[in-house]
């Protein structure tokens, strides 16, 4: 009935005065209708409530108690860009990392590693279909980038250079201690030169599997890796081309924020839309400088027939606002006001004159797109932890080699990296003839130097063991 509103209204007059006939007050009984209307919005049966009450006190259960399972099920759920977004940064600011996809962490969907963080899936980075990541899976551990390339190169026809260059770009391979740039630039020189005429592929093909003959070439070819993937004249990507490339590839900015990036480059004092609007409110204007990403640019001519422009944007802390640009600064400048770019702006702002909200004028603007772009940020190439992987108990000699690999590397520096050692997959007898399920041991954290990419790759030369990264 709620649902049909003409039907709705066709019955008032008849509720009315049979109320009225049976001795109500005739103004009682319209307001009690116009009530009864605002009711029938959102009324439902007890049932319909005690549902939603139900999965309203579980899902806050789950969030309270089992937040990292909750955060990693209800962001691998969505699927609108925008709210997985906002579901992230809310999982961030309650302490759970979310990392990039990793080549022998991931699974299909979003997931929960070793560590307890929430790591990206396969099937969220662009182009990656289900045949692809159900090959990542089967062939791996990767032992190295190298193993990695052979042997999904000579195994599979789905995984092809729309793959590499995604799990590349996206961070996948990150934890093998390479420059991004490099991989690029090299890998298919690398396939080539290991299997020029494509016999080895063929022959594979045919067995249906790796031969003998394959699995020892891979063995020794990848010994030569580091002349292909190691080289210190060559620029890695920036870090703004290295975020821009994530947000391509897997929708979010994973490796940090380009906004703070940007902003750690303007010596100008310069404040967000909150602390500008404050001001207003407060001051009744403000006058300085704003840092910003252009979100939208609607441009207008005016009645003396200059353009301008009304520019949708947002602050560093990814917050909305409004900012407009007369012809005097947008003509000069209108290869700036464009969806994407970040701006410097230095601005008027007063109480709107449509009596809610402000109005932000730019008086003057600077391009900070081109003044950071050019720059590589370093301490973006660090990293904060690494965790050493190996399945089940290992051996005394095997153990005693990953411990010296750690001391190798510590320092007395203050800005240290983690190093974390897990034994997974291993079922240990508590007593005689007991044992319990498969676990996992973690031991550490052991502090070593700032862990950049030569530290990682060190790390990559152990045997038996894969590396994560974060």
């Amino acid at each position: 009935m709620k649902k049909d509103a003409a039907k709705l209204a066709s019955l008032r007059e008849d509720f009315i005065n049979g109320a009225v006939a049976n001795g109500e007050d005739k103004q009682e009984v319209a307001q009690f209708w116009e009530e009864l209307l605002e009711f029938a919005r959102y009324a439902f049966n007890s049932s319909h409530a005690y549902s939603y009450g139900h999965l309203t006190y579980y899902t806050a259960w789950l969030k309270a108690n089992y937040p990292e399972e909750f955060y990693c099920s209800i962001i691998t759920c969505e699927t609108d860009p925008p709210m997985r977004k906002t579901y992230m940064e809310d999982a961030v600011s309650k302490g759970i990392n979310i990392l990039p996809p990793d080549l022998n962490e991931s699974v299909g969907t979003f997931g929960l590693n070793r560590n307890n963080d929430i790591i990206y899936g396969f099937t969220g980075i662009k182009k990656i279909g289900e045949g692809a990541i159900e090959k990542l899976i089967e062939l791996r551990p990767f032992s190295s980038f190298g193993d990695f390339l052979l042997r999904t190169y000579l195994l599979t026809t789905n995984i092809n250079k729309t793959v590499y260059d995604h799990l590349i770009m996206s961070g996948a391979v990150d934890s093998f201690g390479y420059k991004r740039s490099v991989l690029i630039r090299s890998y298919g020189k690398f396939i080539l030169d290991f299997d020029p005429k494509g016999t080895l592929k063929k022959a594979c093909r045919a067995a249906k599997g790796l031969t003998p003959e394959a699995e020892e070439r891979i063995k020794e070819f990848c010994k030569e890796e580091t002349k292909y993937f190691v080289d210190p004249l060559f620029k890695e990507f920036t870090i703004l081309e290295i975020l821009e490339a994530e947000k391509d590839l897997i929708g979010v900015y994973i490796s940090g924020n380009p906004m703070e990036i940007i902003a750690k480059g303007v010596k100008d004092v310069h404040h967000d839309s909150a602390f500008i609007e404050r001001e207003v409110a407060e001051a009744g204007g403000y006058h300085g400088s704003t840092v910003c990403q252009v979100s939208k640019v609607r441009v207008i001519t005016t009645k003396s027939g200059k353009p301008m422009a009304f520019l949708e944007a947002k602050d560093i802390n990814g917050r909305d606002y409004a900012l407009t640009a007369f012809s005097n600064v947008y003509e000069p400048n209108k290869e700036l006001f464009k969806a994407g770019k970040y701006l410097q702006c230095f601005i008027s702002a007063k109480p709107s004159y449509r009596g809610t909200g402000i109005d932000c004028v730019i008086n003057s603007v600077l391009d900070l797109t081109v003044d950071t772009s050019s720059q590589n940020d370093e301490a973006a190439s660090l990293f904060d932890e690494i965790t050493i992987n190996m399945t089940g108990i290992p051996t005394p000699v095997k153990f005693k080699t990953v411990l010296n690999k750690i001391r190798d590397n510590q320092s007395d520096d203050d800005n240290q990296t983690k190093v974390y050692i897990t034994m997974a997959d291993f079922e240990p007898e508590v007593s005689p003839g007991i044992k319990i399920d498969k676990t996992t041991i973690r031991f550490g954290p052991f502090y070593i130097k700032p862990a950049d990419v030569d530290v990682v790759r060190d790390f990559n030369g152990l045997r038996d063991v894969t590396i994560s990264t974060r």
